[in-house]
């Protein structure tokens, strides 16, 4: 199967790193799980330049992308994945090419090596994701845009996306436990047909 996964809120948890240095930074106590732009705006928490700022330094820098911390248990399924031969694994993410080749740097710390893609930001993934039969998102409005082009689609659930619809977009899971069930299942389905 040709595995798709998004690389923030995915396999890297950026939003706990966002948290943390939101605190440093400006003070702000935001917890990681709430951590969303649209949520943080609307509320009037964080300004788009601070949000912005966030976020160029756990994407351009070095030193700060290396503190970020995986999504629990994503490394562990991403390597049972990696071991299963027929499996192919590709980590797709919005960063620029700089961003993105910090990401890769960041998976390969972790012990990983899946084929990392950056598409470049305001990207559509479609190109990179044709044919394929999983991609997981933590991003409702990305899914959304790959309807008809990947044959199975799944949102990972956090608290910023628990009030978006889902219906004939994509199936909800709740962990990367859950997920891999999911993978599983959708193979031996596969393989009865």
């Amino acid at each position: 199967m040709k595995l798709g996964f998004d690389y923030d809120g995915v396999v890297a948890d950026s939003s706990q790193l966002k948290a943390s240095l939101a605190m440093e930074l400006y003070g702000l106590h935001i917890p990681p799980d709430k951590f969303h732009f649209h949520i943080l705006h609307k509320e009037g928490v964080l300004t788009t330049a601070q949000y912005a700022e966030l976020t160029e330094m756990i994407y351009h820098r070095r030193p700060v992308a290396a503190r970020m911390v995986p999504v629990w248990n994503a490394i562990k399924y991403i390597r049972l994945l990696l071991l299963d031969v027929s499996h192919s694994v590709t980590v797709i993410t919005s960063r620029d090419p700089e961003a993105s080749l910090i990401a890769e740097e960041w998976t390969l710390s972790q012990h990983v090596r899946p084929k990392l893609v950056g598409v470049g930001p305001g990207n559509s993934k479609a190109e990179v994701l044709a044919g394929f039969d999983v991609y997981v998102d933590d991003d409702v409005s990305k899914l959304a845009s790959l309807v008809g082009v990947v044959r199975h689609l799944f949102l990972l659930s956090w608290p910023y996306n628990a009030h978006e619809d889902v219906s004939g977009i994509a199936r909800r899971v709740a962990s990367w436990d859950d997920l891999y069930e999911a993978i599983q299942a959708l193979e031996l389905e596969g393989s009865q047909q």
